[in-house]
């Protein structure tokens, strides 16, 4: 057994020897002999400074080796690890100072590089400076060159021209003498020739005389022709306003087929609800009064005809009259013999024109008259053929639009039959349908009271007592297939107005006021008015909510209370054949009320819906959609969209971008306009809630 002091002995010769294998196994900075990759130059070397943590693990590890020298295995192979430890960590040291040196050679390179660029640039901008200023030079030599040239070019013309002036005046005298003498040889011969020239002067001054006299003749004419186009203008301006008067009639005519055509069509689709009636409609008694009235109105259709037959052909035959009145008195173009051509007188006039050339100024304007003069009647010829042109064209469009008023005669004739049969079934249908009365308890939004109101469910009309309001009410029915439908009652017409009154009136005398529920056909009265409710259902609007008609005109309230809190008021603008309405929050009609049968592709056109003043929200047509004409169609909102289902959806005109197409805001103005593809304004629709 060794001694302690050898035991503290050998441990010193270890850790001694275990130094020196330290020191023997590092490098120099250049040779280290740590296997861990040089990064490269895009890779960021870190340069932390890690000598002071290797330094406090030295220093711990030989302090804890102090501490710990009783257990000598353990110890020596733990301090052997902690030699290990300290080697590898000043390999890693060594390593990173290396790759910063490598990096700083790198950038030093780098810097070394653009500096050589940068003498480059500046070497080759001084030799740019020299080669501009040796260009310079050169190009001013050469203008200094040729101001010389053209000095010497402008004294040697100065030297030609006065030598040339000096040979003009040799010249001039030289012809003065040899005039002098032919004057006098030729002062006979000119004599006589002035004295052909009087002759040849009266000569011209008789045909002037002449053709003084034509050009007054062509003047008169021209007169007459004036007077003749401003009453040919005066005819014109008068077809024009009866074309004007019979375009406007016939507007008329259709918006009246077009509100007959609506309010036809919704009744027709309440008939359509009503086929628990209909054994009440179809007798024999009905069939009898329905050829009563077809016969009747046949032969107002008869007489109608025969008088616009009579009156079109008496304005014709007026028309005609005229016509032949006016080729009779039109005048005949008398072609005068003694006009002389006009390139004989220039002829003339030229041989005239070397001895007396203040004839020429004399009668020049006159034979510039003469010629303007002719043109003019040409003129007015051409004017004349177009005007009588223009003048069979509305001949023929008077005839086309007599034509088109008569089928629209028919039209709305034949519309306003089926609406009289159809009104006459529903009054027949009215006395013998027995009435059911329910009560309904409503709350008013002002007082917050509960009324008791009577409703009485029939073919066509509902009975609401209103608390506050006094107006005349109209009615309004909302199917049940369709909750939206309530647009297609918005169009207000007079009949229908005075029809629903009556019927109103008759209602009122039909109330009950008793709760009894009595047996009707074996089933209670409960269980009947279910079923009719679930078929149809009317319900009354305010005349301060019904205050839109077709052409646009605001109709005036009853009471003063009409424009309350919660009233809305709707203008409708028909700025050409295409209108705007049934406009609600899920939907909104564009009309094609166009006269003559035409479609109206839809491609590029626009709807833009603003609601004061602010954000526009737009909605585009398909470019393969086509609008026929005397049709609707709708285009819905992105709450139907998501309320409907997916098959009626996919055959809609849905808007994404509206929510809603009308407000309920209190104050709200919205305008609703359609633009077609240049951006004009094609249609109109504001409305207001006050």
């Amino acid at each position: 057994m060794p001694s302690k002091k050898e035991k503290h002995h050998q441990q010193q010769q270890q850790q001694q020897q275990a130094l020196n294998n330290i020191k023997s196994q590092t490098t120099p900075l250049g040779n280290s002999t740590n296997t861990t990759p040089i990064p490269t130059s895009d890779e960021k070397v870190p340069l932390s400074n890690s000598y002071h943590t290797v330094t406090t693990n030295h220093y711990t590890t030989t302090t804890t080796k102090k501490t710990n020298l009783n257990n000598e295995p353990t110890n020596s192979l733990d301090h052997l690890s902690l030699i290990r430890d300290q080697k590898n960590e000043l390999d890693e040291l060594n390593n990173r100072f290396s790759n910063y040196v490598l990096a700083l050679r790198k950038k030093t390179k780098e810097n070394e590089d653009l500096q050589v660029k940068v003498d480059a640039e500046k070497q080759k901008h001084k030799n740019l400076e020299k080669r501009d200023t040796n260009d310079l030079e050169t190009q001013m030599d050469d203008l200094r060159n040729e101001i010389d040239e053209s000095a010497v070019l402008t004294e040697h013309f100065i030297r030609k021209r006065n030598r040339v002036l000096k040979e003009l005046a040799l010249l001039k005298d030289k012809i003065r003498t040899e005039e002098d003498q032919t004057y006098a040889n030729r002062r006979q011969a000119l004599e006589n020739e002035y004295k052909q020239t009087l002759v040849q002067l009266k000569d011209l001054s008789r045909r002037f005389e002449e053709l003084e006299k034509t050009s007054q003749a062509n003047k008169n004419e021209m007169n007459q022709m004036t007077d003749l186009y401003k009453k040919l203008e005066d005819e014109l301006h008068d077809l024009v306003l009866a074309n004007i008067r019979l375009e406007c009639n016939l507007r008329t005519i259709e918006e009246q087929t077009l509100l007959t055509k609506a309010v036809y069509e919704t009744e027709k689709n309440d008939l359509a609800n009503e086929q628990l009636k209909q054994q009440y409609f179809y007798t024999v008694e009905l069939d009898n009064a329905i050829t009563d009235i077809k016969r009747d109105f046949q032969l107002l259709l008869k007489n109608n005809k025969v008088i616009l037959e009579n009156a079109y052909t008496e304005r014709i035959e007026q028309v005609k009259t005229q016509i032949s009145t006016y080729q009779a008195n039109k005048p005949q173009e008398t072609v005068s013999t003694s006009r002389v051509p006009i390139a004989t007188l220039h002829e003339e006039l030229k041989q005239i024109e070397k001895t007396r050339e203040g004839i020429e100024d004399e009668y020049r304007p006159l034979i510039d008259q003469y010629v303007t003069k002719q043109k003019e009647k040409n003129q007015l010829d051409e004017e004349r053929i177009r005007l009588d042109t223009e003048y069979t064209r509305l001949i023929s469009e008077i005839n086309q639009l007599t034509e088109a008023i008569e089928v629209g005669k028919q039209y709305w004739f034949s519309v306003h039959f089926e609406l009289e049969t159809y009104r006459r079934l529903l009054d027949l249908e009215s006395t013998n349908t027995p009435t059911v009365t329910t009560t309904v308890t409503t709350t008013t939004l002002n007082n917050a009271t509960v009324n008791e109101k009577k409703v009485t469910i029939n073919d066509k009309n509902s009975v609401m007592n209103d608390k506050n309001s006094t107006m005349n009410e109209k009615n309004v029915t909302i199917n049940d297939k369709n909750t939206n439908s309530n647009d297609k009652n918005d169009i207000i017409d007079d009949k229908n107005t005075n029809s629903n009154d009556k019927n109103t009136k008759k209602n009122d005398k039909n109330i009950k006021t008793n709760v009894d529920t009595p047996v009707i056909n074996g089933k209670e009265e409960n269980s009947v008015i279910e079923e009719l409710a679930k078929s149809i259902m009317t319900v009354k609007k305010t005349e301060s909510q019904r205050s839109i008609s077709k052409t646009g005109e605001m109709k005036k309230a009853a009471n003063k209370n009409a424009f309350r809190e919660g009233s809305i008021l709707t203008c409708n603008i028909i700025l050409g054949k295409f209108d705007i309405d049934q406009v609600q929050a899920g939907f909104i009609s564009i009309n094609n009320a166009a006269t003559n049968c035409v479609d109206q592709p839809l491609k590029g056109w626009t709807i833009v819906r603003t609601v004061n003043d602010g954000e526009e929200n737009t909605f585009q047509f398909p470019d393969s959609y086509v609008l026929k004409a005397r049709t609707r169609v709708r285009v819905y909102s992105n709450k139907v969209e998501n309320a409907g289902s997916s098959a009626i959806v996919t055959g809609r005109l849905t808007a994404t971008s509206i929510s809603a197409w009308a407000s309920t805001g209190q104050g709200d103005n919205v305008k609703i306009s359609l633009l077609d593809d240049k951006g004009i304004n094609r249609a109109e629709y504001t409305e207001t809630w006050q």
